[in-house]
C-alpha cells in the first residue's frame, strides 16, 4: 500500500537518516514511498492551525489519501 513518511527538520537526531534509510530499503524491493520534509520540531505540527482553522500536517495527510 502507498506510505507516507514525513520528518521534521528539527527532530530528534538522526530521524532524518533513519528515515531516509527505511525509504531506501523499501525501495530496493521495489516499493516507492514518499517523504515530505516539514520544519520545525518533532510532533510541532499536531498543534497548529493555519488562518481557516486547518491543520496543515493533517491536510498534507488527506491530500495524501485523497491521490
Amino acid at each position: 500500500p502507498p506510505m507516507l513518511f514525513i520528518v521534521s527538520d528539527n527532530d530528534m537526531e538522526n530521524r532524518l537518516e533513519q528515515t531516509q534509510l527505511v525509504i531506501s530499503t523499501l525501495k530496493h524491493f521495489g516499493h516507492e514511498r514518499e517523504m515530505l520534509l516539514v520544519h520545525g520540531k518533532h510532533c510541532e505540527h499536531g498543534r497548529v492551525v493555519d488562518e481557516k482553522g486547518v491543520n496543515p500536517f493533517a491536510k498534507m495527510i488527506l491530500d495524501f489519501i485523497n491521490k
